[in-house]
């Protein structure tokens, strides 16, 4: 299973579980350069077309942190615009390509991941969170389902349940270059640790093997049959020597 909270629901029903979380590979995430001192903070959101609606919930905080924040919010997604009537920060969209994937990330210097506690939402696996991680970007994101597995608050990431508590991290964030720094190194150490192709290979083979073990034995000798009870085999009439091939 691709989480700790999926695999305890799966062993309601089978003991036969292993949770095996989404990892992430390294030598296709580099670590981001450091920042250029002089442009503006970029707040920045990955995700598919059926996440993007989360980014919503952050509408409020954001017109409320751009009256005392300078920042632009970048968005990669689906789409090539991202609507934000009115905003008070500059907007830049930019469709999502596995070919630039990280290097679009690159551009992000704090990223975000808001979440709704409902639905099917908690048993994710959050990979954009690991991501942003993966290539040394500090993170605010909500502290729900295996999210607080993956970040410890105020070390690898921040974690906000409440608007404020998004206005308040957001802008410690943003006042504080060297904090961004520290918390996204943090990040990038917590996946080539725990959540790394490479870290999980060996656990993923061990896995394997141990389920291949534990398999009953079969049968692999089948019983021959006397020649007597073996069916005959219907012989063709003799139509010529003209090949049937």
């Amino acid at each position: 299973m691709g989480n700790r909270l999926l695999a305890d629901w799966a062993k309601q029903h089978t003991s036969k579980v292993d949770a095996v979380p989404s990892t992430i590979d390294l030598a296709r995430y580099p670590t981001k350069p450091p920042e250029q001192a002089a442009k503006p903070v970029t707040l920045g959101w990955t995700g598919s077309h059926s996440t993007l609606p989360f980014l919503a919930m952050l509408h409020d905080t954001l017109n409320r942190l751009a009256a005392t924040h300078e920042f632009r919010l970048l968005v990669i997604s689906h789409r090539d615009d991202y609507p934000l009537d009115s905003a008070p920060f500059e907007v830049v969209a930019k469709r999502w390509n596995s070919t630039t994937e990280a290097t679009d990330l690159h551009e992000i210097d704090i990223g975000l991941g808001p979440f709704p506690n409902s639905g099917w939402t908690p048993w994710r696996c959050h990979g954009k969170v690991l991501q942003y991680m993966a290539v040394g970007i500090p993170c605010v994101t909500s502290p729900i389902g295996i999210l607080p597995e993956y970040v410890r608050d105020g070390e690898n990431g921040l974690l906000a349940a409440d608007p404020s508590q998004w206005l308040e991290k957001l802008s410690l964030l943003i006042n504080n270059a060297d904090l961004r720094r520290r918390i996204g190194l943090a990040g990038r150490d917590t996946i080539e640790q725990r959540y790394s192709v490479d870290a999980w290979l060996p656990k993923i083979r061990q896995i394997l093997e141990s389920a291949v073990d534990t398999r009953p034995p079969r049968n692999r000798k089948r019983p021959r049959l006397s020649q007597s009870e073996r069916a005959p085999v219907p012989l063709e009439p003799n139509r010529g020597t003209k090949c049937r091939c």
